[in-house]
């Protein structure tokens, strides 16, 4: 793509909410005392001054009732706030312009979004929001990024139109896990994961992928096609986090019957002798018999297990090669990433992923207390994911937290943003020197304030930036961008 600066320097947008019924609009209100020094102006107990910036969406002053006047010029006695949201928008506020006057005068800024809630301790409480629609605050949290020197957008439909607006590239694509019918293991549980045999999730597969690529695949800025998140398969012979004996809905099971007496060549009794040993004995008359003694791995040891693992790969195979298959069927100009991996993908099955144009890892630095950097083994497996596959790598989600923002934080390893900035200069100096690995996604965008409850944001849940991050966030990304720009040289 001409002009584009790799590697890729992204965020994920995805993390907002959609305004809840209950939610309520009005004005909130604003005391200010000013002094006038020449052409200067100065708000003593805000810090606000003429031509600086301030925050909106901070929930300070007094909430006093409701109007729902539109958003702009608003004069409230002598002062007018003349550019609310139709100037310049950095990184952290949005622009104020205040005309000169009385000493004292109270400002009214319409539309303030209030989403009742609960707080930390799980006490009634809520959030003060600048933005009343939510294309509103994506196109305004795509502002930001680009002031933060991303260069390109991992989100929801949510964020695409701000997002072209701003000439940055993104990946789309849905869920294609949800097309259609999932795995069930002999007992009747969903995997996560698709079933890749059934008709109805192929064909509900390639109606998902023909209405992406035909709202998509015209757009200069589209990179490419993200197909799948962190479904069950980054450990396929695993019964909980991946699919071994997750082989009993209708059509997988066909399947397994199927594949067998081709892999015997119709001989039963061979199935029969080759799994027989001390952990069961199986009498199968023939090939259509498995559902009535489904066979399971019963140990280490235990001789069915070869065949069971060969057909965990016939099935990651198939998916893979499905789902590339209608991508390339529908849009073959753009690139078409794996499913984005959760935590370390078992190597042994990485071959299977070749038929991918980039593979997608979810990767963050070790759980540990302190840890502000990849560890060794982590790139060491991100190295072999590369060289098994021969593809190169993006890291589609990352992230550190911080202990020192009142969230119950469960999985905060530091204890203060400064430790989070320097964190991000840590982990991009790392990518940068893995050669095969293309780009990077920052994880997330704003706090997690449901179940996760983390301090994963580069703003928190009232939209104020954690300055300390953000500042190391929008050095590194210069830096790497004009690396780029003397390696073109």
């Amino acid at each position: 793509m001409p002009g584009l600066d790799f590697p890729l320097a992204g965020a994920q947008l995805s993390c907002w909410y959609f305004v809840p019924t209950d939610a309520t609009f009005g004005w909130f209100e604003i005391n200010l005392r000013t002094h006038d020094y020449g052409d200067r102006l100065f708000q003593t107990s805000r810090g606000i001054r003429k031509g600086a910036w301030t925050r909106l969406a901070m929930p300070f002053g007094e909430f006093f009732g409701w109007s729902f006047r539109r958003f702009g010029s608003l004069r409230v006695k002598q002062f007018e706030i003349t550019s609310v949201g139709t100037r310049r928008i950095g990184l952290d506020d949005v622009e104020i312009t205040v005309e000169p006057g009385a000493a004292e005068a109270v400002a009214r800024v319409p539309n303030m979004l209030f989403l009742p809630g609960r707080d930390a301790t799980g006490a009634p409480g809520g959030t003060w929001s600048y933005y009343r629609r939510q294309k509103d605050w994506a196109e305004f949290a795509c502002r930001r990024l680009f002031d933060l020197g991303f260069n390109s957008l991992a989100g929801g439909d949510e964020a695409l139109e701000p997002h072209r607006r701003r000439t940055m590239p993104y990946f789309a694509g849905p869920g294609l896990t949800w097309a259609g019918p999932r795995l069930q293991d002999s007992k009747g549980n969903t995997a996560l994961f698709p079933d890749v045999f059934d008709p109805e999730w192929q064909k509900g597969a390639e109606e998902w992928v023909r209405e992406t690529t035909d709202k998509h695949r015209d757009d200069p800025l589209l990179l490419g096609y993200f197909t799948d998140n962190e479904i069950q398969m980054h450990q396929p012979l695993s019964r909980s986090i991946g699919i071994m004996d997750y082989f009993w809905s209708p059509s997988t099971a066909q399947e397994l019957v199927r594949w067998l007496h081709e892999r015997y060549k119709g001989e039963v009794e061979a199935l029969n002798r080759r799994w027989s040993s001390a952990h069961h004995r199986y009498q199968y008359k023939r090939f259509d018999d498995l559902p009535a003694d489904k066979p399971t791995r019963r140990g280490d040891d235990d001789p069915v297990g070869e065949d069971l693992r060969d057909f965990v790969r016939h099935m990651v195979k198939t998916y893979a090669d499905t789902i590339v298959g209608l991508y390339r069927k529908h849009d073959p100009n753009h690139l078409v990433c794996s499913n984005r991996f959760a935590g370390q993908f078992d190597v042994g099955f990485a071959d299977l992923l070749r038929p991918y144009d980039l593979i997608a890892c979810n990767s963050y630095p070790r759980s540990r207390w302190g840890q502000t950097e990849f560890d060794e083994g982590q790139l060491q497996w991100l190295r072999a994911m590369h060289e098994k596959t021969g593809r190169p790598v993006i890291v589609t989600e990352w992230g550190v937290s911080a202990t020192d923002t009142g969230l119950p934080n469960y999985w905060g390893r530091l204890d203060t943003q400064a430790e989070r900035a320097q964190a991000y200069r840590n982990v991009l100096r790392q990518f940068w020197s893995e050669k095969y690995i293309v780009g990077s996604h920052w994880f997330s965008w704003v706090d997690s304030t449901d179940a996760e409850a983390t301090n994963w944001g580069i703003v928190d849940a009232n939209d104020r930036p954690y300055r300390p991050l953000a500042g190391a966030m929008r050095e590194v990304n210069a830096d790497c961008g004009q690396r780029v720009r003397e390696w073109r040289r």
